[in-house]
């Protein structure tokens, strides 16, 4: 199993309902493979992450559509288990606050 390390570059907390925080990262060891303007969640001790996506309109309900993601959903639960690790180590180090945006 390859080893990679994720790194949380931008993060902005928030209090909005389930929305906890906007954030962006990377992977080293896919050649700094950077993804922008992620979301963190957390709603019953649940938490999950959304890649940027795309709202629109159907039927009358705002829907969203990620631009990107896996195919398969184990692996997504894995790599999202790793960010969220990435954004825990990352919240530990910095303390981050609403009012404190690093940098966005």
């Amino acid at each position: 199993m390859e080893v990679f390390v994720i790194t949380i570059t931008k993060f902005k907390a928030m209090n909005e309902e389930c929305l906890k925080a906007y954030f962006s990262f990377s992977v080293d060891k896919w050649g700094d493979f950077y993804v922008r303007n992620c979301k963190l969640f957390e709603k019953n001790g649940h938490r999950w992450i959304n890649f940027p996506d795309e709202r629109f309109e159907s039927d009358g309900v705002m829907k969203y559509s990620a631009y990107c993601g896996f195919a398969k959903r184990e692996i997504k639960d894995k790599f999202e288990k790793e960010v969220i690790l990435a954004i825990d180590y990352f919240i530990s180090v910095t303390n981050p606050t609403e009012q404190q945006e690093i940098p966005f």
